[in-house]
């Protein structure tokens, strides 16, 4: 057996969103670091580790798409149990991981440092001191990218609820440091990055060791891991497509960091970071569907097949529209709550409401990359996303040279709107048995229309100046958004109905 009677794959209902609720919390102590990073270190130390944070986000390439490929092999093995498969598969994935990442990493730290020199123009009280610290910043991103294929490997296993405990403990003990080095005067980049790199090199013992337990089969000696072929041309395909993705999503904080000042990227990275609040918060549902998706497709059930379908994009809906309304609605409120900069808030809040609009329509549309995920058919997905660049990268380097950081916002989100509306009615019509635009009126549109309403009958109501009032004041403009949003969804109207009749009888 691949799988040990002690450690069998979690199958409970909730183990998904044990996992779901880790990430989120982890996703909220993630958004106190800028808040203390700004407070305590200054934009250009901000500036610095957003740009740090561009580049994790491109070397992620370099586990070669092997993260995704284990995903999807776990999940499948977990039905079809194909003894050392699994074992065999992360054993020689962690060394070409491993591997690509370190020589990328060494291969690029003069050029980077030439970038860095070039472009962070900062005053020495700002503890910044790249040369000292970029070593620490490639050994945190090797380590996070080593950790991701074992993190990929538990989600494909769905041990989500162990996976879960990991993430917020992780995060927590982020924070604490952090935290702790501000109290001490010690908050530097060197010792910043060596605080995530501790904590990486910890998540990656216990996630290795939680692996191989799970995968007991201890015959897959060196000749069974060589007998092991991944399947490079799936891999190969998630690699082009996350290629993409970097590109389309990163290209423009490179361009960018080079045409402005190191304060105005800062101002242009708070807005952007907090909105990918939208992607991080849907982020989840793709270790949850996309596995089941993939089970689904094994057992040849099209019908639960598109039944999950339909429900990812439903959960997607709910997740995503009634924060996606607060900020493009309320984004200089948003703002000057969370930076506690007034000039932040007023030169960045188009780039949040255009951010927040444009990576909504992505998260949504990813929905559809869990279907292809799970088919294992991504020739179209590629083909989406490098049309996706084509369009955008002229559009955003002609609008952010004429209009700054207002036009970098306008154009991620007239891009993503143009995209949405084309290219998902076309891969609708490929891959399922109803049309796109029945799944956006019935689907999409019922979670779409009612938080962005709320928010513009609330818009005539001005938000407190003092910010604990504002910081109320916008949870319950999005709680109000939430809840009747939730309406809209038959599976929270049917909880409802449960939870009233069983309380009934109290009242």
């Amino acid at each position: 057996m691949a799988v040990s009677a002690n450690t069998q794959i979690e199958q409970g209902a909730s183990g998904p969103w044990h996992y779901y609720l880790a990430q989120m919390l982890a996703a909220l102590i993630a958004l106190l670091v800028p808040v203390l990073l700004l407070q305590y270190a200054g934009v250009g130390f901000f500036g610095v580790v957003a740009f740090a944070s561009v580049l994790q986000a491109c070397l992620q390439l370099c586990d070669l798409g092997l993260s995704a490929t284990l995903t999807r092999s776990c999940a499948i093995a977990s039905n079809t149990a194909p003894g050392a498969m699994p074992r065999a598969m992360m054993l020689k994935s962690e060394r070409w991981v491993f591997l690509s990442s370190t020589l990328v990493g060494v291969a690029l730290i003069d050029p980077i440092l030439h970038v860095y020199q070039n472009w962070s123009t900062v005053s020495a009280g700002q503890h910044v001191s790249l040369d000292d610290a970029l070593w620490w910043i490639m050994v945190s991103i090797v380590t996070r990218n080593q950790l991701e294929l074992y993190r990929g490997a538990l989600v494909g296993s769905r041990q989500l609820k162990w996976l879960a405990t990991e993430i917020f403990g992780a995060s927590s003990f982020r924070l604490v440091a952090l935290i702790g080095l501000i109290l001490v005067d010690g908050l530097t980049l060197s010792s910043y990055y060596l605080i995530n790199i501790i904590v990486n090199a910890l998540e990656l013992v216990l996630m290795r060791s939680k692996v191989l337990r799970l995968f007991t089969d201890k015959s897959c000696g060196e000749s069974k891991i060589q007998g092991i072929e991944i399947p490079w041309r799936f891999s190969f395909s998630m690699v082009f497509a996350a290629f993409l993705w970097v590109a389309f999503s990163q290209t423009d904080k490179i361009y960018l960091s080079r045409l402005w000042s190191v304060n105005q990227f800062a101002e242009y990275s708070a807005a952007t970071l907090l909105a990918s609040g939208i992607l991080i918060i849907t982020q989840p549902l793709q270790g949850i569907f996309s596995t089941r998706l993939a089970v689904r497709y094994a057992e040849g059930n099209l019908q639960n097949l598109v039944a999950d379908y339909r429900l990812a994009t439903r959960w997607a809906g709910f997740l995503i529209w009634p924060l996606c309304s607060v900020l493009v609605f309320r984004a200089n409120d948003v703002l000057r709550v969370w930076t506690d900069n007034p000039t932040i808030a007023a030169h960045a809040m188009l780039v949040l409401a255009g951010y927040a609009l444009g990576n909504g329509l992505i998260a949504l549309g990813a929905v559809n990359f869990y279907l292809q995920f799970a088919l294992g058919q991504l020739r179209r997905h590629v083909f989406g996303a490098f049309l996706f660049l084509v369009v955008l990268v002229p559009i955003l380097f002609w609008a952010a040279a004429e209009f700054s950081l207002d036009g970098a916002g306008g154009a991620w989100a007239i891009t993503n709107v143009i995209f949405f509306l084309t290219w998902l009615p076309y891969i609708h019509r490929k891959l399922l048995p109803f049309s796109f635009w029945e799944w956006l009126c019935k689907d999409v549109m019922p979670f779409l229309v009612s938080p962005m309403l709320i928010m513009l009958l609330l818009l005539p109501f001005s938000i407190s100046g003092n910010r604990f009032w504002a910081m109320i004041e916008l949870g319950l403009c999005y709680m109000i958004s939430a809840l009747i949003t939730a309406l809209a969804m038959k599976e929270c109207r049917h909880w409802l109905r449960q939870f009233f009749r069983k309380w009934r009888p109290y009242f």
